[in-house]
């Protein structure tokens, strides 16, 4: 996840830092690893601030979107 993000981030020509931290909180935990790796790559708040925002809304979009279209999907619970 983080490599196709830093990929599609390249190919979109958005900022690195921004990228990059979309990009670990897609692929590891969301905004707490946004907010552990914010300092280690030196981003400035405002990045940081906007990159936890991106990664809410799109969690809250999924996760929502996830329960209206559970029951039209092909799934069955498993024992």
């Amino acid at each position: 996840a983080i490599a196709l993000t830093m990929l599609l981030a390249k190919w979109m020509k958005a900022e690195p830092s921004l990228s990059l931290m979309l990009g670990v909180g897609t692929g590891v935990c969301g905004a707490a690893a946004i907010a552990a790796v914010s300092p280690i790559i030196q981003a400035k708040d405002e990045d940081t601030a906007i990159g936890v925002g991106i990664i809410a809304l799109v969690g809250t979009v999924f996760a929502v979107g996830y329960t209206v279209l559970r029951p039209f999907l092909p799934m069955s619970a498993v024992d």
